[in-house]
């Protein structure tokens, strides 16, 4: 299975890098996601895309096919998703 990360992706990570996040902490978050696949559905403006904890207020938004995980966005609740 196969990796994408979209530009957005990318700019997260920068910006939680700069925030002395724990990135490589992403690492084994994606290892588990793709052989568990867990993550829940969401609504709204991510309406059809999945959504995982990585730490207790650290999450990422993907889209998973047959083939490939595409990672969308990661940060917090309020900065992604508006809550």
């Amino acid at each position: 299975m196969t990796i994408n990360y979209t530009k957005s992706f990318r700019r997260d990570c920068k910006v939680l890098r700069k925030r002395s996040w724990d990135v490589e902490k992403l690492d084994d978050f994606l290892n588990n996601l793709i052989l568990e696949k867990n993550g829940h559905m969401l609504k709204g403006h991510f309406k059809g895309k999945k959504e995982c904890h990585v730490g207790f207020d650290w999450i990422v938004i993907y889209e998973l096919s047959s083939d490939a995980i595409k990672l969308l966005r990661t940060g917090t609740h309020s900065e992604i998703l508006g809550d």
